[in-house]
């Protein structure tokens, strides 16, 4: 049997190398476009998660000041109300910079929160408010703040910075209480 060289089907060399090549540049772009959607998924997903612990820290303020019907315990860094309910909170942080509610850490490992702060409003009979730091609620004089210097607290202002490895922010609110 003589075989015909001229009638056999198959690749020549040339064919295969652009099959090759174009298989390679599909594979290329996909790779990329997986390698981008990746990158951004994960810069959203970084974004999303320090939102979401910024809210958590000023939802947990807001939420126990406007239940709050007094304040027991205030310093410039931490601050303790007595809620609706009859049960105390207490905000402070440590030198870690993890803040804490009533000795339990409210933020996640990673974020850190500084320069919390805390003023006083304070509604005067005309009906103008004030807003003082805890130095200017010592109205006796005697370097201590009593509850009845602590009574005339009808709000919070209050400020903090959270940070983690990648970014950092400023967060401010303004919470009056309820009082009954």
């Amino acid at each position: 049997m003589i075989l015909n060289l001229n009638n056999i089907d198959g690749l020549t060399l040339v064919e295969l190398l652009v099959s090759l090549l174009l298989t390679t540049i599909v594979i290329t772009i996909v790779f990329f476009i997986y390698l981008t959607s990746s990158k951004a998924y994960l810069k959203w997903e970084s974004e999303s998660s320090f939102t979401d612990c910024a809210r958590l820290v000023t939802r947990s303020l807001n939420n126990t000041i406007t239940n709050g019907i007094k304040v027991i315990e205030a310093e410039s860094s931490s601050l303790a109300v007595l809620e609706r309910n009859l049960r105390s909170s207490k905000f402070e942080t440590d030198n870690l910079g993890r803040l804490y509610k009533n000795r339990d850490a409210i933020i996640p490992a990673g974020f850190t929160v500084s320069d919390l702060e805390f003023k006083f409003v304070i509604k005067s009979d005309s009906s103008a408010v004030d807003i003082r730091n805890i130095d200017q609620l010592d109205t006796d004089g005697d370097f201590k703040i009593n509850t009845d210097e602590l009574s005339v607290i009808d709000g919070i202002q209050y400020s903090f910075i959270l940070e983690n490895k990648k970014q950092r922010g400023r967060f401010d609110g303004l919470v009056m209480m309820r009082n009954f």
